[in-house]
């Protein structure tokens, strides 16, 4: 039997050990966020899978609703107000200038000119045959856009691709897709670094994010080779979608957890920012404007915001 001293020493070390680890992560996650608790900011419904989050100059929110094929936006009420019911299953968004970029579950680039009900499809097709269902989106400086088609793609079958599409500024129109990588576990989000030397994409079925350096847009470097930038914990399904702030920092909507994954430059992770218990799980996809990180949450169909650091 140990003497007395023996375990309160033990239980003193084992206390201190926990201590250090909570301070540890509480100090690495000042890095992304303050309290980095989130609170919620609308709420849209229900029947929507609310996805896409993107803010237009004028600073209003806008979102997808791929269940139910709307573009919604946010009121100063904190509601979401249906703005146009599309042909289509919406999930990327992104504004381009004043028009906005969807990608289709349906396989097709949309673009949509807010109070028009005309939607004009880019593309529906890679080497003359039908695109698979398309997930998310990424722009660049130029204009150019990276998205993900994930549909048809998991584990077992590893094919989802990662397209780019460059914009011709003189005649404001796009080039035709080009491929950058064909072998993915239904690739979702995406996401390119501050200086756009590096593209992410979430791997979904597979847990992790893909890093591919790039040596000009469009173009896959080749020194380093893609790598494996991070895994997501255990639990939940995979990353959805990807943000990335002035830091660097990656944020990775990891559906199924109420969590989003934050990680360093360097692919080491920082903490995660979680919803509150009773919110649900299906954190889909992030938004950051004005130091504040905006998440989509797809089974309630709300939107939380978490205060980051500056």
């Amino acid at each position: 039997m140990s003497a007395p001293h023996q375990n309160n020493s033990k239980f003193l070390l084992a206390l201190a050990f926990i201590l250090f680890v909570a301070t540890s992560a509480s100090s690495a996650m000042a890095k992304a966020c303050d309290s980095c608790v989130a609170e919620k900011f609308a709420s849209c419904g229900s029947g929507k899978f609310i996805e896409g989050p993107a803010f237009d100059r004028t600073g209003t929110l806008w979102l997808t609703a791929l269940a139910s094929g709307e573009l919604l936006n946010v009121n100063a009420q904190g509601a979401c107000e249906v703005v146009v019911k599309l042909d289509a299953g919406p999930n990327g968004l992104r504004w381009a200038g004043d028009m906005i970029l969807i990608m289709d579950k349906r396989g097709r680039v949309l673009r949509h000119e807010p109070g028009k009900k005309q939607t004009d499809v880019l593309v529906s097709e890679f080497g003359g045959r039908p695109l698979r269902g398309l997930n998310d989106a990424a722009l660049d400086a130029q204009g150019g856009v990276y998205f993900t088609e994930s549909y048809g793609s998991h584990a077992m079958k590893q094919d989802g691709r990662v397209f780019y599409m460059a914009l011709d500024k003189t005649s404001g129109e796009f080039a035709p897709p080009k491929l950058i990588g064909d072998v993915f576990a239904f690739p979702n989000g995406v996401a390119l670094s501050p200086n756009e030397k590096r593209l992410y994409v979430a791997d979904f079925s597979n847990r992790r994010i893909i890093a591919v350096p790039l040596a000009a847009p469009g173009v896959v470097g080749t020194g380093p080779s893609p790598y494996v930038f991070a895994t997501l914990p255990d639990g939940g399904m995979g990353p959805d979608g990807l943000t990335v702030d002035g830091k660097g920092n990656v944020y990775a909507a990891h559906y199924g957890t109420g969590k989003v994954e934050v990680f360093d430059n360097n692919g080491f992770s920082i903490g995660a920012i979680s919803l509150p218990a009773d919110a649900g799980v299906g954190v889909t996809n992030m938004a950051i404007r004005d130091g504040f990180l905006y998440i989509t949450e797809s089974t309630r169909n709300e939107v939380w915001r978490a205060k980051l650091t500056q």
